[in-house]
């Protein structure tokens, strides 16, 4: 768990970059070895964040062996170098460091939190987790049968398995409807061995970004870029995911499930890129059922005919699909009835599009409620290095608000009657509604 003082450092770091409009300055950093980073430099209070990333992830993972890459992102933290798994974690622990890694299905990821004054010793660990991790059979030990029992305990929960269901309609054959993190059985086979192979195929610096905000200038990070990353491989990296489009409809899978609820997840194809089309499926997907009360299916499901205590819904541009999918849960005995409010909602959209009304309060909800995913040191240092992933400028934050403004209510009627007609809608209930 990470150290008060440091969540509340990065609240006050925040508080320090957050200039009306967004207004900090994005440095593009190249170390002499040619690491490449995105940098928000501030000084304000004395901590660090870096994120960084390398494409690969559960995409990497062998034939069977579903979960290598979600676990070998696990054992990078369980020793390295001359530390075994303990004493790795009590130098993170005397640095006040918060170090952790985690995988999609596309890259693996990691975070350190580290203070100012610990600066070099925590990124010497975080070289150290990076180009020399242990998987000793131990720690190994240990971190699979942690990973196999919250594995039993989400192999048995209802929206696990309508979450896991659904993408495995939208992706069948396609990493994307495989689970990151396995199942019991190809988990449970799994050897120190694989990890380590994994780990050779998925280091490696051609395809690393490193986003950093805070407490560091341009030219210490190249420095430290170079120290930490500098010795890995700099080759062609191993053969990623392909892009795939979200399988055909209409799709209706029930699943039985002992409970007094239906889980429903519905979801359908979105529009890839930066361009109008992708904006506008973007403000369709808030109209329709976003983070906004006036959304459609907010409306419909909750406020009018209670049929649910709320809907969760996003337009998901992955790095190599584009698609919008929802929840909620509704009693079993009123899922008919909801599955039918859903229906009607989504056809409603796609013959006739939002109000004017609709898509200016949508405009406003979108430009007002972004400047608040920035909160802190690492919440920012997470959105620079999205924006590295999805091949964006460091301007991304400027040019927001004109892309969204830009979107016509044509531009949506458009996308709507494209992206959510019958033969492209996939829904799954978890649950023993009464049809």
């Amino acid at each position: 768990m990470m150290p008060c003082r440091i969540i509340l450092a990065s609240i006050l770091l925040w508080l320090g970059l957050a200039a009306p409009g967004l207004a900090f300055e994005i440095q593009t950093v190249t170390s002499a070895k040619g690491i490449k980073a995105w940098l928000v430099e501030s000084h304000t209070v004395p901590i660090i964040a870096l994120k960084f990333s390398f494409d690969g992830g559960a995409s990497l993972d062998p034939p069977g062996k579903d979960g290598a890459a979600d676990l070998m992102a696990a054992m990078l933290s369980e020793g390295a170098g001359e530390l075994p798994a303990a004493a790795f974690k009590t130098e993170a622990t005397r640095l006040s460091m918060d170090l952790r890694f985690g995988t999609t299905s596309d890259m693996i990821e990691g975070t350190l939190v580290s203070l100012s004054k610990n600066r070099d010793a925590s990124f010497a660990l975080l070289k150290r987790a990076v180009t020399a991790p242990r998987f000793d059979h131990d720690a190994f030990a240990r971190v699979q049968q942690l990973a196999l029992q919250g594995l039993k305990q989400f192999e048995l929960d209802q929206n696990s398995i309508a979450n896991t269901t659904w993408y495995a309609r939208a992706f069948p054959g396609h990493v994307y409807g495989r689970p990151e993190a396995g199942t019991s059985e190809t988990v449970g086979n799994l050897k120190a061995a694989d990890l380590l192979a994994l780990y050779g195929a998925m280091f490696n610096r051609r395809t690393l970004k490193v986003a950093a905000v805070g407490d560091i200038d341009a030219a210490t990070l190249a420095q430290l870029l170079d120290d930490v990353f500098g010795g890995l491989p700099d080759v062609a990296p191993a053969a990623v995911t392909k892009d795939v489009t979200v399988a055909k409809g209409p799709v209706l899978d029930v699943i039985d499930f002992d409970g007094p609820q239906t889980v429903i997840y519905f979801g359908v194809p979105s529009i890839a890129g930066d361009g109008r089309d992708s904006w506008a499926a973007f403000l369709m997907s808030e109209i329709l059922a976003g983070g906004a009360t006036f959304a459609r299916l907010n409306q419909s499901l909750r406020e009018t005919s209670g049929l649910t205590y709320g809907v969760s819904y996003l337009d998901a541009n992955a790095p190599h699909a584009s698609f919008q999918m929802g929840s909620f849960s509704t009693a079993n005995e009123t899922a008919k009835q909801a599955l039918e409010v859903l229906r009607s909602e989504l056809s409603r959209m796609a013959h006739e599009g939002p109000t004017e009304e609709e898509l200016q309060k949508a405009k406003s909800y979108i430009k007002g409620s972004y400047p608040l995913r920035f909160t802190t040191n690492m919440s920012i240092s997470a959105i620079l290095l999205t924006a590295q992933q999805r091949g964006r400028s460091t301007r991304f934050m400027q040019e927001r608000p004109g892309k969204v403004d830009a979107v016509t209510l044509a531009d949506i009627k458009a996308v709507a009657s494209q992206l959510l007609n019958t033969e492209n809608q996939i829904i799954v209930m978890v649950g023993r509604p009464k049809l």
